[in-house]
C-alpha cells in the first residue's frame, strides 16, 4: 500500500468549505470524487485540517492510500484535468507510509487580508472594514497572543473546550498594496479563532476596547467578550509545516496574488518544550478553523466520464 500526499491551491469563494457534505460542493468532495474515477477504488483523503466556508488556500496539504501502482506524476496530471479550474493541485509525491497530513503537521499558517476601500473585484479576496482602525492598538494586541494560549474565548464552538490551548508561534500585522494583512501560527486552531482574532483586533484598532481585552480572552475568557468574525473572504489557509520539512507545503508554491508585503511586526514564540500534540487519533481534534467534528461518512460526488462519441465518417463524405 503506497502513501501519498499532495499540495492543493484553491479559490474558496464557490466551496462549502473543505470537508464533504450531502448535496454541496466541497473541496474534499470534488477531489475524492477525482482521486476515485482515476484509481477505481474508494479514496479517503485526509486533509491538514478542515477550512470554512469562502476561505481560500495557496498552500494545502492533503494524504491518502492506494495500490495502484499509476505513477504520482500521471496521478498529479488526471486529478487536475477532473477537479474545477478553481482547484489546482501543485504537487504530489510519495510519502513515508505511516505519513498522515493532518496528524503529522506540527503547525499550520494563516493570512487575513483587509483592504482600504471597497472592490467590486476584490470583494470575494479581502475584507473591506466600514471604519478603518489605527494600526498602533492592533499591533499591541497581536503582541499578547504568541505562546500557550487558552483559546477558549476565540472560538464560536463549545465543544472546542475538550482541547482549548493552542501553541501560538507567531503572530503580526502587516502592509500589502491593497491594506493590511495578518499571519498567525500555531501548532492547531479552534473553530472560527482565525477570524474572530481578526475581528477582534479590529474592535481594538477602532477604539472599542483596549489591548487588555485580548488578553482576558486569552486566558479562557467568555466568548461574548471577543468581537464578531470577520467575513472568511479575506482569509487564506497559506502552509503547513511538517518535521522533516516538507518545502512546498511549508509556504506558498505560487506567488501570492496581492505582492508583496510588509510586516510592521511579527511577535515569535521559541518554545523550550516539544509541541504539544493538536490531537490523537482516538480523540477529537480542532485544527485549521475546523469544527472539532469527526469525518462523517458520505460519499463524493459521482464523477461521471466525458459521453465522447467517434466522429461520424459517413456524414463526413457526405458534407
Amino acid at each position: 500500500m503506497r502513501t501519498l500526499r499532495l499540495v492543493v491551491e484553491f479559490d474558496g469563494a464557490n466551496f462549502h468549505g473543505w470537508q464533504m457534505q450531502k448535496d454541496l460542493r466541497t473541496v474534499q468532495g470534488e477531489m475524492t470524487a477525482a482521486l476515485q474515477f482515476v484509481l477505481q477504488h474508494p479514496v479517503h483523503l485526509v486533509a491538514a485540517g478542515r477550512t470554512d466556508a469562502g476561505c481560500h488556500a495557496l498552500a494545502h496539504a492533503a494524504s491518502f492510500k492506494t495500490a495502484r501502482p499509476l505513477p504520482a506524476g500521471n496521478l498529479l496530471g488526471a486529478v487536475n484535468s477532473l477537479t474545477g479550474a478553481d482547484i489546482r493541485v501543485h504537487a504530489l509525491e510519495e510519502a513515508p507510509e505511516r505519513f498522515n497530513a493532518r496528524w503529522s503537521a506540527g503547525w499550520r499558517d494563516y493570512t487575513y487580508l483587509l483592504m482600504r476601500g471597497p472592490s467590486a473585484l476584490l470583494r470575494h479576496r479581502a475584507y473591506h472594514p466600514v471604519v478603518w482602525p489605527q494600526m498602533g492598538p492592533m499591533i499591541e494586541a497581536a503582541s499578547l497572543l504568541t505562546g500557550d494560549k487558552n483559546c477558549i474565548g476565540l472560538s464560536n464552538k463549545s465543544a472546542d473546550n475538550r482541547q482549548p490551548i493552542c501553541r501560538i508561534l507567531q503572530a503580526g500585522w502587516g502592509e500589502w498594496s491593497g491594506g493590511l494583512i495578518f499571519r498567525i501560527r500555531a501548532n492547531h486552531f479552534l473553530y472560527r479563532m482565525v477570524r474572530t482574532v481578526v475581528g477582534t483586533c479590529l474592535e481594538i484598532g477602532r477604539g472599542r476596547w483596549g489591548s487588555d481585552r485580548m488578553a482576558e480572552l486569552l486566558s479562557g475568557g467568555d466568548r461574548r467578550l471577543a468581537g464578531p468574525p470577520v467575513p472568511a473572504d479575506g482569509l487564506y489557509f497559506t502552509g503547513v509545516g511538517y518535521n522533516p520539512l516538507w518545502d512546498v507545503a511549508a509556504s506558498p508554491p505560487v506567488t501570492p496574488w496581492w505582492g508583496e508585503t510588509r510586516m510592521l511586526e511579527m511577535f515569535t514564540y521559541e518554545p523550550g518544550t516539544p509541541l504539544p500534540s493538536a490531537g490523537r487519533r482516538d480523540t477529537m481534534m480542532f485544527d485549521v478553523e475546523g469544527e472539532g467534528l469527526k469525518e462523517p461518512d458520505l460519499k463524493p460526488p459521482d464523477l461521471k466520464p466525458p459521453d465522447l462519441k467517434p466522429p461520424d465518417l459517413k456524414q463526413e463524405e457526405r458534407s
